[in-house]
This record gives C-alpha cells, structure tokens and sequence, in this order.
C-alpha cells in the first residue's frame, strides 16, 4: 500500500500526519496552501487503483456525500488525481473522536446517547430525502467533534435509490460491517433507507449498552443471530429505551420506523420522559409510554406519497403466484405508456384484482413514484370516492378547496401508476376523477378494475377472460397441493371440472380449497349437482351463474356454526379484525371464543381473506362472498339484528377512538384509517335508519380526526346532521352545534361558527338545557380569531366557573386561561396556568395536550422577551406534534418566527416558511398563514422587497375578510407595524397600485411568492 510522508503534496494540499485507513484507503490529516485550513483527505489505496470497480465506488462516494448539505453530514471539498494515478478526495477536517473512541470509555447517558441518535437520524433524514442509503452506519463511521455536533462518515457504500438509481457494481465485496447488517442485508436482499434505521438503532443499543444486541463466533453465525434471534431488553435506566429500540430493530423492515423522523419523535418523548419535569409535577408518562411500546412509537406506517415514507408502493407485500396470464401481464404493461387509462374489464371472479397487482407489483420500478393501489370495493356513495384515493396516498385535504382540486395539484408532477379495483359501483364518479387527473398530470397513468368500462376519452379497454384449459388446471393443482397431500387425478376429470367453472379463478380456487376432504371426481360431482338446480331457476349469465353456484357449493358444505360466522361477518363494509368479529358476530349461537376458530376455518376455505393493513392483521370478504352471505343472512331474517350490533360496536368504537385521539394521537389516527369504511357505514346505516341521535354521537366522537385528517368528509357529515336538527335529542343537538362550530372554527370559517354558536344558544334556552363547559372554550376561541378581546377574557371567565379540577375538559380550560391572562397583561399567570395544563396532561398522558402546553408556555416567554426559553419550549411542541398534530406544530412554528421577528429575521423567515408550507398540506387555522405571511412581509418591507409585501398584506387582509374574522389580537401589532412601514418606504400612489394587484392574488401566487 503507498504512503505518503508528512510533507508530501496532492494536488494544493499537503499531506501532514497518518489518521486512520480503511477497506477503501488511507485518510490523512492535512492543509489546504490556497486556502489555508485544516483538511482530512482520503487517498485511494494503490494497488486498487487499476480496480475500476473500485474506483468507481470511491468516486461514488464523492458524488453521493457532496450534494449532501447538512450539519451532521461531513462536507466535502475536492475531489482529484495526483500524477501518478492516485485519487483522491478531501473533506473537512474534524477535532474529537469517533463513536466507537466515546463507547470504548463507558456507557453513555440515556439523554446523551439519545442527543448522539437523533443527530444521526438528522443526517440520514437529509440523505433518505436525497434518495441516498448509507448501507455502513457504524460507531467508526460516527464523528464527534469537540463542540458535540455529530458528523457521519464515508459514503463509500452509498447506494441511491429512487429516480437517482445507478446500476451497483456487484464485486464481491461484504458491503457494509456485519454487526450494523440488517436482516435483509445479512439475506442478501437490496437494501433501502430502512437498513440505516435499523443501523441507527443497533448503535443507540451499543451506546446505552456497551455491547451489540446481536453476535455470533464466525460471520455466518453472527448474520443468522441478525435474522432469527431477538436481542436482549436493557435494563436499569437504560430500560426507558426498550420501546423505540424493540422497534428499530424489527426483522419486518415495514414494522420499523418508516423514516427517520419519525425514529427521532419518539425518541424526544422518551427524552422528555427522563427530564426533570419537577416543575410540572410529571415524570412523563407518554415516555414510559413508548418505553413500554405502548405509545407513539408502537404504531407503524404503511407509507403513503407525502409521507418521510420512501417506498414507492402500497401494493402487498406477498401475493400468490399469478398462472396463466403471463402474456396478458405483458401486454397490458406495453401498452402502459400509450394510454392514460386502461381498464381491466370482466366478469366478477376472473381474477381482475389480482391481474392488477401483478402488473403494478412489475412496474413500480417504471415509474419515479412507484404503484399504488386504491380499492373501491367498500364504497356505496359517490361523495367516498376522492377521499378514499387521497387516503390511500397520504395525500392531505385542504378545507379551503375542493377534494378534486387538492388531488389534481397533488398528483400534477408525479409520475406513477394509479390502480383503482373494483370501479364498477361508482363509474361516474371515478371517471370523473380520472379525467381530471389527466387533463393535467402527463405523468400519471391509471389501471381500472371492472365489470364494464368506465366511459372515459381515450380509455383503453382490455377484456380479462378465464383462464386457458392448461392455465385452469395448474391453477387447480397447486391451490389443491396448498392444502395437503392429494392423490393424482385423471386430468380429463380436472379439465371437465374447470369446464365446468368457466374456467374461472375464483371459482377454481374456492373448489380447490374442498381437495383436502374431496377428490376432484367428488367435486365434479357437487359442482354439476348446484348449477343444475341454479339453471332450473335462474336466467342470469351463464357465468354469474357459475360463480354463484361455486360460492353457493362452498357455503353448503360449510358446518353449520361456519355458515352462520360468514353471514355475520357480511354486515362488515371493507376490513375488519377479530376484536370487531367477536364483538359483533358472537352470541346468539356463536360463543366469542369460537369467532377465531371459525374465521380461521373460513380463511382455510378460501371464503375468508386475511390482510395486513398498518402492520395489524385484519380480515375482508370477497364481493361476490359477501353479497351472497348477506341474501342468507337476510333470509335467515338475522340481517337488521347484525346491522344493530354492526352500528352499537363502531359507535362504541367511534367513543374509544375520539377519546384516544387526545392520549394517542398517531396511534388513533391510523385505527380510525383502518376502520373508516366501517365508521361510514355505521353512520349511513344510522341516518337511512332516522336514527339520528346516534349518529351525532359518531360524528362528534371524530371531532378531531375529521380536523386533522379529513375536513371535506367531516363537512360533509355536519351538514348532514344540521339539516336534522330538530330530530336529534337535546344534548346531542347541543353537542352536534358546539362541535360543528369548533371545526368551522380550527378550518377557518368564523362566520359559519359564529352562527352555529349562536344557534346552540337560542337552543339550549328554548329547551331549559344548560350549556356545556365546551360551549364557552369553543366560543373564546371564535372570539379570539376574531379579535374580540374583552369577549375572550368574560368567555373565559364564564367557563371556567362550571368547571371543577377533573373535568375533561379543564386542559382546554387552561388553555383559554393562558389566553385570558395574556390578554389582561399577566404573564406570570398565564406561565402559571400553562404549566398547570402541562403537569395534568402529563398526568392524565394526553400527547395532544402535552404539545399544546409546550406550545402555550413558548408563547408566554415569547411576548415577555424571553427568547432562549421561548425557541426551546416552542421547539419541543414541534417535536411532540409534528405532522399529527399540525395545529399545534403550525401554531408553535408561527410563534417563534413572531419571537425572532426584530432578532433574527433570516430565522424568524425560514420559521414562518415552514409553517406556511406546513399549512398549506393541512389547510387548518387559516389565520397562522395571515401572521406567518405578514411576519415574511414585514421583514421584506424593511429590507428591499417593500412592493412585494404590499402584495402580501393585501392578499391577507383578503383571506381575513373572506373568512370573516378580524384577525388573532395578539398578531394585531404585526399587521400594523408591516403597513406602516411599506407606507414609510412607497409613495401612495404605488402602494395602491400594488394594493390592487395584491387582491386579484390567489393563494397559490402568494405561496409561491412567500416562498
């Protein structure tokens, strides 16, 4: 290997002393003579010079690592050639030690180890979102400099993933240390940004540890123990970690963190569980929370287009083996290119759903964006539609637009392949969709399953067929073979019996499922037994006769109790899981222990499909199995009982979740995404029903998931209630208006809440009822968007006197208290009650409320000056709240660039971008995007760009008056102080002109104008 002496020039730098070597190369200390400074500087080994494999991996890592720009990345400077041949590359140069240097002196601190984490995560959030994978996180490639900022090192195995993919050069090499190997790097698997989590997550082990979780005595041994063995819990204080780490080092990569974002908030919740809260009086249960994996950090992602989430698929991740329509895959994916749509059109049982996962399945790589996969089986409505897709995306709903609009604008630069299943109920709406999607986005391409096609300009239709007779067989015969040993059979008996089934997938499967008791003859023979009675009577299709008499053949041979389970589980819409099934198909016959069993026994027979849907199995039933078990469950007259307890438990269900929402916030989100086909059809059941009442209770149950994730449904399901008023019970009214206006409220229509508040009101005096506590929080809150101070302050007031200590409601109470106190100039009350609200939201583990008062006690250091302890209160509720909870992180986000505004307007501008941006994927308290916009115009009209915040000013004065609110008091002087100044800087006349322009902006100019 060559080396170099301390004196020796490359290139302008001159080489100084010997740092370290590594499978790649020497590193040396050295100097920059034009510049000046201190550089760290890697020399390609000599005898791999004439490697190019090699060479094309060093050169890589300086590409990779050089268009990272990130603090807890190392910087690098040049990359070049000495005469003889040598590359080499220069980066920065570091003083402090590496990890594997710190853990060689002892075990770190819990909060030191999860500081060093989280800066790592930093890093590889910045590279994740780059489409660049470390593959060799290690302590040795972790530097700590002197000021604690951690640097990750050596690129040197990057690979790039997504639209940057290049082809990796396969040379042998054992990329990356075993020890730090995921499980599907030890299998030989591609790797993707989920092997650095888990990386990530083996390293806070060693820190907190002093050991690897996992090890072996030989390579091999070492690999497998990464595989199959789970690793040993930490105990002692140490042991606050065992929740995010049993997480990050799952051997299911989709049960890991899905990003590294989401890695670092729930490692600040446990932070925050192990500081002293000695001022609140809480040792932080949402820490012990996640400590115990019970918490945040216990949910998983099944990633979505928005999301930190990189996959580029929602498709299954196993899915049976596709026979017989190689060809058929072949030509539809040839002809993806061509067409904006083509629709998969045939009969039901064909095998048209799983057609279109193996095309989407083959061509995610295609496409930058990948495949995704809405079904639209559930629907019933055309209203679902566009909230379904969105909801399979990620994809956010603004309540100041249309859904379509939202969806146009959020699919207009993607390039993927959009699969809709099952469109035949609903072709008008979907069509619709469509068309406007590609009216607009050249790069999305759709694939349509259905019964007939969907009518749309330019659609092309491709007919799916049963199988051939050859196809039909081999189907037969491995789906036999999965369910135990058959004897041989005479293949003209088995082509006579897929004959028979029309050669039909479904129908081939579900007679397949009966080989374990019956010979194919003996199926043949109870085939041809069904359709002659179904013939007798029935004149529909010969092939809906087919599958009707094979489902109908599978069910007679069922057990009684098995029949019985399949007609209950029909009243379910969409998935279910086995909590749902006991609850409402037990009894009445069916003891709850056994719904288990007998869904298993279903799922054996192929009547029953089990699905994984955010890491929880649940189970659905396929349409034409669920609309045959629902006609016998009718004419067993068991129908509208199943539908009653079908509504009682998903209202049940609707308490729990909207009461979790507050405890639980992320948790209970991805519940309520899970069940929402169920949650609608319970509330349309109720309202076909007049049972009105117990609809309202649903509604308002979601109060919160109807603001955070789905303002045009919640919408939708108010008006729905308002139209009824009259035949809803008095609380229920009441608690149907208070709510209603709470949600026009937070989505930004004052005048609409304002009306309903009023109307709860002139209610509850025309029936003797008192108000709620709620009443008062709701209508404080309208006051204060709408700058009624004195209002505030008496709403406040008259509140809290019909509230005691362990009302349910005394977090929000505090809150308005905070408010009120503000209000009256008392800011040592308001940090008082603020950190009130924080110790009982502690005590009670309100993650909602614990972010809300962090954000409350920022608030009150912000407008007394107190900056420092401001930015770091603020800074933990946009830790806490993130993108569950996005009014909170807006409302922290706007208050600390308020709080920088006259110190640091280059931060106090970056603070009110990010809240803008963040806004705008939520479209929640539209009044944050006022002040955050004037904080950006009054630093522009005090530096050079006064016009520009002329247009801005106005377009928000706009917003406000278009809202029908004044604007929050607090924010009034920000308003002011902007018009003053561009009225100092402009002439009048100007400044009108530019005022007239500024009211003909829509709101996507001003973004793009604010930046």
């Amino acid at each position: 290997m060559t080396t170099f002496a301390p004196g020796a020039r490359l290139g302008p730098y001159e080489i100084q002393s010997a740092l370290g070597a590594g499978g790649m190369g020497v590193v040396y200390g050295g100097r920059d003579t034009r510049l000046e400074r201190r550089v760290a500087i890697k020399v390609l080994s000599a005898d791999l010079t004439g490697d190019p494999t090699a060479q094309r991996r060093f050169l890589k890592e300086a590409r990779t690592a050089s268009a990272l720009d990130h603090p807890n990345i190392c910087t690098i400077y040049d990359i070049g050639e000495t005469s003889d041949g040598l590359t080499y590359l220069v980066m920065a140069h570091y003083d402090g030690e590496t990890l594997v240097d710190r853990i060689g002196r002892g075990t770190l601190p819990v909060d030191e180890a999860i500081d060093i984490t989280i800066q790592l995560l930093r890093g590889l959030s910045r590279a994740h979102a780059a489409g660049i994978v470390h593959r060799d996180i290690k302590p040795a490639n972790i530097m700590l400099t002197s000021d604690g900022t951690l640097k990750i090192l050596d690129f040197g195995v990057a690979i790039l993933t997504g639209s940057h993919a290049v082809t990796e050069v396969s040379d042998g090499l054992f990329a990356g240390t075993v020890a730090y190997m995921s499980p599907e790097q030890a299998t030989g698997l591609t790797p993707d940004y989920r092997a650095d989590l888990w990386a990530a997550g083996v390293v806070l082990y060693e820190t907190l540890a002093g050991t690897r979780p996992f090890k072996g005595d030989n390579l091999l041994a070492l690999a497998n123990s990464i595989r199959i063995v789970e690793h040993s819990p930490l105990s002692g204080a140490a042991g606050v970690a065992n929740g995010v780490i049993t997480r990050a080092l799952k051997k299911d990569r989709e049960a890991r963190y899905q990003s590294a974002d989401e890695f670092i908030g729930d490692l600040r919740i446990v932070k925050l569980s192990t500081a002293d809260l000695a001022h609140a009086g809480s040792s932080g249960s949402i820490g012990a929370a996640v400590a115990e994996g019970t918490g945040a950090g216990t949910s998983s992602s099944s990633g979505s287009l928005t999301s930190g989430d990189k996959r580029r698929t929602n498709l299954p991740r196993a899915l049976p083996s596709l026979i017989g329509r190689e060809e058929l895959v072949a030509r539809v994916r040839a002809a993806i290119d061509d067409h904006a749509l083509i629709s998969l059109a045939g009969f039901g049982g064909v095998g048209k759903t799983r057609l279109a996962q193996e095309i989407g399945a083959n061509s995610v790589k295609s496409f930058r964006d990948g495949a995704w996969f809405v079904d639209m089986a559930g629907l019933s409505a055309d209203s679902e539609v566009l909230p379904t897709v969105a909801r399979a995306l990620g994809i956010r709903e603004h309540a100041s637009e249309s859904l379509a609009v939202t969806l146009s604008a959020g699919l207009r630069e993607k390039e993927m392949l959009l699969i809709l299943d099952n469109c035949e109920r609903l072709t008008e709406a979907i069509a619709s969709f469509v068309e406007q999607v590609t009216a607009d986005a050249i790069g999305i391409r759709f694939l349509a399953t259905t019964r007939s096609p969907l009518g749309v300009y330019g659609e092309h239709v491709v007919r799916v067929e049963g199988l051939d007779e050859i196809a039909a067989i081999a189907l037969f015969e491995e789906r036999a073979a999965q369910t135990g040993t058959i004897e041989s059979a005479d293949r003209r008996v088995l082509a006579e019996l897929c004959r028979r089934l029309d050669y039909l997938p479904l129908a081939i499967e579900l007679a397949a499922a009966r080989a374990r008791s019956l010979t194919p003859r003996e199926i043949l023979s109870k085939v041809n037994e069904r359709l002659g009675m179904l013939k007798a009577t029935d004149r529909r299709a010969a092939r809906h006769q087919t599958l009707e008499a094979t489902v109908g053949w599978s069910y007679d041979l069922l057990e009684d109790a098995e029949r019985r389970m399949l007609n209950r589980l029909s009243v379910f819409v969409g998935s279910f899981d086995v909590a749902a099934a006991e609850r409402v198909c037990g009894g009445d016959g069916v003891e709850s222990f056994e719904v288990v069993d007998l869904v298993d026994r279903l799922i054996d027979k192929s009547l029953v499909l089990p699905t994984v849907t955010r890491g929880l199995m649940r189970f659905r039933l396929m349409d034409a199995v669920r609309e045959f078990a629902t006609r016998q469950l009718e004419s067993a007259g068991e129908l509208d009982s199943m539908i009653d307890r079908h509504v009682r438990f998903y209202s049940t269900q609707a308490q729990s979740l909207g009461d979790r929402m507050r405890a639980d916030t992320r948790g209970a989100s991805a519940a309520m995404l899970s069940d929402i086909d169920n949650l609608n059809a319970a509330m349309d059941r109720l309202g076909k029903r007049g049972r009105h009442t117990e609809k309202a209770r649903i509604v308002t149950s979601l109060d919160l998931f109807w603001q955070i994730g789905a303002p045009s449904a919640g919408r939708m399901r108010f008006e729905q209630l308002v139209e009824v008023l009259d035949e809803i019970d008095i609380d229920a009214r009441l608690s149907t208006l208070i709510e209603a206006a709470s949600f026009y409220s937070t989505i930004g229509f004052a005048k609409k809440a304002i009306m309903l508040l009023d109307r709860a009101a002139e209610s509850a005096t025309l029936n003797g009822a008192e108000l709620p506590p709620y009443f008062y929080y709701v209508s404080a809150t309208v006051a204060e968007m709408d700058g009624r101070v004195d209002d505030v302050i008496a709403l406040c007031d008259e509140g809290s006197a019909h509230l005691t200590d362990d009302d349910e409601f005394m977090e929000l109470t505090l809150r308005t208290r905070v408010l009120t106190s503000i209000a009256k100039n008392d800011p040592a009350a308001a940090l008082v009650h603020a950190q009130t609200s924080l110790r009982l939201s502690h005590e009670r583990g309100l993650d909602l409320f614990i972010a809300v008062s962090h954000m409350l006690i920022g608030t009150v250091h912000m407008l007394e000056g107190r900056l420092t302890e401001s930015e770091r209160e603020l800074g933990i509720a946009i830790e806490l709240a993130g993108m569950e909870m996005p009014q909170v992180t807006i409302g922290a986000l706007v208050g600390s660039a308020a709080g920088l505004l006259s110190v640091d307007p280059v931060r106090s501008i970056a603070r009110a971008q990010e809240a803008l941006h963040m806004e705008a994927h939520s479209e929640i308290m539209p009044w944050f995007r006022a002040i955050a916009a004037r904080i950006i115009a009054t630093i522009w009209a005090k530096g050079d760009r006064a016009e520009d915040a002329v247009l801005v000013l106005t377009a928000m004065d706009g917003l406000e008056e278009k809202l029908g609110f004044d604007g929050i008091w607090w924010a009034a002087p920000i308003r002011t102080e902007a018009w003053e100044i561009v009225r100092r800087m402009l002439p009048a006349e100007r400044v009108a002109e530019r005022a007239l322009r500024g009211h003909s902006l829509t709101m996507d100019e001003v973004r793009k104008l604010l930046g």
